[in-house]
């Protein structure tokens, strides 16, 4: 097809980085918001940021906020995961993370193992914001290696904003460091079975699948393994049955993408015309109804676009793999 109209896959990665560059507290409410954690990421760098900050007294202060991460004071602790989120918001830790960040990762990953506790959270951060830094291939794919399963296994435990943060963290670490498509689809196979968790709230659930999306947009459409996607899009239609903002977004914006990449045909089990007008026409009532409540502000123009998007492009190719 060409270009996205609605640039869904660089919008994607925006939308990840720019998640993990806000304050913590914002992700600490017991209600998010879709718009405001997933959308309407920034252009423009933080306020006060370098772009390469590697002076001696710099350096020195991150080795010892890495030290601390071993003192037997969780004060001490928490306080240098807390300095190194705002190193790592503020500039680019070049010198620092090329000869630390398997170090950083271990001790973050450590600190991860003992449950969903505020050095846990912070540790999380740190590892997303270590992967959006690092900018060696072979050093991403290590954090990524090391991170995966501990990610998985931190995301039983915890309140919904620290299994929120853990899935963006797990698409950031896979996006930058996975070496092939196999690799990208684990995750997502990972992120996937969240999405078909019955304990899964609507506010993770949405996480689940903004996370699973952004890793579908690193993908080639002829590298999809269709054995594991086979019903996602009769998935996505009973999500759509929970009448949830965020989750309207997020189902909108994967079957833009699963439309884009020109695969319908793996990520549907139905070939049937109509299960397509079906789908169709739940999407494009919901986001409607969506557009024009009076209470959702930021998500105004992005609806508008994928509405547009839908009745003019996204059918045609389910009508044509439908009656080819």
């Amino acid at each position: 097809m060409g270009k996205s109209r609605l640039g869904l896959k660089s919008n994607a990665l925006k939308r990840q980085k720019d998640f993990f560059n806000k304050d913590q507290s914002r992700l600490e409410r017991n209600e998010l918001t879709y718009s405001e954690e997933f959308g309407g990421a920034s252009s423009t760098a933080p306020s006060g940021y370098v772009a390469d900050h590697n002076s001696s007294t710099n350096l020195l202060q991150c080795e010892n906020y890495l030290e601390d991460l071993c003192h037997k004071r969780k004060s001490i602790g928490e306080e240098a995961l807390q300095k190194l989120i705002v190193e790592f918001e503020k500039h680019v830790l070049n010198e620092f993370v090329q000869s630390r960040y398997i170090t950083l990762t271990y001790r973050c990953l450590k600190l991860m193992t003992k449950g969903p506790t505020t050095e846990a959270y912070l540790a999380c951060r740190v590892i997303g914001l270590l992967a959006l830094t690092v900018d060696n291939g072979n050093a991403a794919h290590e954090i990524m290696k090391e991170s995966v399963p501990q990610l998985c296994e931190a995301f039983k435990s915890g309140s919904n904003a620290f299994k929120i943060l853990v899935l963006q963290c797990l698409a950031i670490v896979t996006f930058v460091g996975a070496s092939n498509p196999d690799e990208v689809q684990l995750s997502m196979k990972y992120i996937w079975e969240t999405c078909n968790s019955a304990d899964s709230t609507h506010t993770v659930l949405a996480a689940a699948l903004s996370a699973w999306s952004f890793l579908l947009s690193a993908i080639d459409g002829w590298r999809i393994h269709s054995e594991y996607w086979k019903g996602s899009i009769l998935f996505l239609s009973i999500l759509l049955e929970k009448d949830q903002h965020s989750l309207c977004v997020a189902v909108a914006e994967a079957v833009a993408l699963i439309s884009e990449i020109d695969r319908i045909n793996n990520f549907s089990k139905e070939a049937c015309a109509t299960s397509v007008e079906s789908l169709k026409c739940k999407l494009c009532a919901e986001v409607k109804k969506l557009y024009e409540c009076e209470d959702i502000i930021h998500d105004k123009e992005f609806l508008q676009n994928i509405l547009q998007y839908f009745e003019v492009v996204v059918f045609f190719l389910f009508y044509m793999f439908t009656y080819s």
